[in-house]
């Protein structure tokens, strides 16, 4: 009995062609900002309503160059949460002039903090409004953000220029003050954390000492000393914070990079702010802009606020730290996914063609199919694996992956059979 040897080479050419898949946001089901005037989305609107009119106050209302968003609007509507101020519905409960702890100053040296109507809501007061709404539970599947500490440092430079506390008892007094603000505001956020919120964007603050109002002057370096200890007691203590927010290197990058990042003047403001109460930017708008184009070039819309155009880096900052580690940890499911359903399709072709007649070309078409999902929960985007191909989307996309086999069977001198041939694998992703 006799039988000729079939001999496949181990040499197959295959070409595959992959488009980069579409990066969409993790979804949320909410998402709720707690702060000061940096995350203040219009709070103070009614108020501001009252005094200068509705149709005034509509489009702005911000500590910015209104009518441009803040980050806390960006990123709520960027993940699909209500970007409206609290009073009015939404979800940012932020509110300019809050501190973590105690009451923001209605007057004094550093001015006002607190806009038209509004009352003291520091952090607790604001995580209690939420938590009263849900019945004393965070939504677990829910976005959050903690930020503030400025307005702590604010009130305690108003007890010094206003002589309730002498230079040495100030200087003496400000490590535990640092202390015992970072620590109550970590102690907020594991308050969130006991009620079952999980993802939680934990800020520290930026160098005070680099905004226009803590620059060259004689407290520059307490403002320096304030945000360097208060950064550091924060996230020591801060041993189970979900996300933390390192805003601090931001703005230190930003201001040492400006025209990197499209700015044009890191010194002056965007807003005519002689012409503003209290030199602030909560009515600053298209008429009060020292130039049209200021939001984009400029940094600061008053002595201490971000413009339009820095609020857009801030929510590009955030969203990076958010989407970044969920597209990279899915990117080598691409690949290996990828690679078994093409090895599936060559394998098909192989036996097709070692059953057909020797000497006859085979062409062989094959595609291969399925469906292969990552929970869209615990931060992981969704994937679909839709006609031998697996791509790693946020929410959705349609992959379709195609094979072409052509198999020629030749009869080798030696009796033998060698089987040789060509594949390739197209795959188009639509996001």
């Amino acid at each position: 009995m006799s039988f000729k040897k079939r001999v496949i080479p181990a040499l197959i050419a295959s070409a595959m062609v992959m488009a980069a898949p579409a990066a969409h946001a993790v979804k949320f089901t909410g998402v709720f900002i707690f702060g000061d005037s940096v995350s203040d989305a219009g709070y103070y609107r009614p108020g501001v309503a009252a005094a200068i009119g509705a149709a005034a106050a509509a489009s702005g209302s911000r500590f910015t160059t209104n009518p441009g968003p803040v980050w806390s609007e960006l990123v709520a509507q960027y993940y699909g949460g209500n970007p409206a101020p609290s009073n009015a519905g939404g979800g940012i409960y932020a509110q300019g002039g809050a501190q973590i702890v105690g009451n923001a100053p209605t007057s004094g040296p550093t001015g006002p903090r607190l806009g038209p109507g509004g009352t003291q809501r520091p952090s607790a007061t604001q995580i209690s409004e939420y938590l009263a709404k849900t019945n004393g539970i965070a939504d677990p599947n829910a976005l959050y953000g903690v930020f503030f500490g400025a307005n702590d440092y604010f009130s305690q430079v108003d007890r010094l220029l206003s002589g309730s506390v002498s230079q040495a008892d100030f200087q003496a007094q400000l490590p535990g003050v640092i202390q015992s603000v970072a620590a109550l505001e970590v102690a907020q956020i594991a308050r969130l954390q006991a009620a079952g919120a999980r993802y939680i964007l934990a800020f520290n603050v930026p160098d005070l000492s680099e905004t226009l109002a803590g620059a060259g002057n004689a407290l520059t370096p307490v403002a320096a000393a304030y945000s360097a200890g208060f950064n550091t007691s924060f996230y020591v203590g801060l041993k189970s914070a979900n996300i933390p927010v390192d805003i601090n290197a931001m703005f230190k990058d930003v201001r040492a990079n400006a025209a990197a990042f499209g700015f044009t003047n890191s010194t002056g403001t965007a807003c005519n702010i002689a012409v503003l109460p209290n030199n602030s930017s909560l009515l600053c708008s298209p008429a009060t802009l020292v130039s049209p184009n200021a939001p984009q070039t400029y940094i600061f819309a008053d002595q201490v606020h971000p413009t339009t155009g820095l609020h857009a880096i801030i929510a590009d900052f955030v969203k990076s730290l958010i989407d970044g580690p969920n597209t990279y940890s899915t990117m080598t499911e691409v690949p290996l996914s990828s690679r078994a359903a093409h090895i599936r399709t060559l394998d098909e072709g192989l036996q097709a063609g070692q059953t057909a007649e020797v000497g006859k070309i085979v062409a062989f078409a094959a595609g291969d199919g399925g469906k292969y999902d990552i929970s869209i929960n615990d931060l992981s985007p969704q994937s679909w694996w839709l006609g031998g191909c697996h791509h790693a989307c946020f929410r959705h996309a349609d992959c379709r992956c195609g094979c072409r086999y052509i198999d020629r069977r030749h009869e080798p001198r030696l009796g033998g059979k060698i089987q040789s041939g060509r594949n390739r694998a197209l795959l188009v992703c639509v996001g």
